[in-house]
């Protein structure tokens, strides 16, 4: 098998396009699970070698943070906060394949604006400012 034949996927998630996930679970490449325990969610980005995130609507994606404090890069749209939680981004569906084929994988960190310590300094600063303590 040649790398581009070695290809498999596995979707996570329910929504619009549910109907179409369950439609590929005739494909021995795709694996479509409409929900995964919370225990368990650490395994499968684990086993993932990119998490891919095509999303044309975000705020700030949980599923990215949990990607990244699992090893696994992230090649996602630059919506919402995106951009600002990871330097590289896709601008279109070509892009994603092309990346994928190319195994052209951002080498990307947990992102230290998200650590638990930086996020309990901004909050303490908002509640701060809210209660008008210096």
């Amino acid at each position: 098998l040649s790398k581009h034949e070695e290809f498999s996927f596995c979707v996570i998630g329910r929504g619009e396009f549910q109907s179409e996930f369950n439609s590929l679970r005739t494909s021995e490449r795709v694996q479509y699970h409409e929900y995964v325990p919370h225990e368990e969610i650490a395994d499968y980005y684990r086993a993932a070698d990119v998490f891919l995130l095509p999303s044309r609507v975000e705020g700030v994606p949980n599923v990215i943070l949990e990607s990244l404090a699992c090893g696994v890069p992230v090649l996602a749209t630059p919506v919402g906060e995106v951009p600002h939680m990871i330097d590289e981004t896709c601008e279109s569906e070509a892009e994603f394949v092309r990346r994928l084929v190319d195994e052209d994988l951002p080498d990307q960190q947990y992102p230290e604006r998200y650590t638990w310590e930086n996020l309990q300094k901004e909050y303490i600063g908002i509640f701060r400012e809210c209660a008008k303590i210096p």
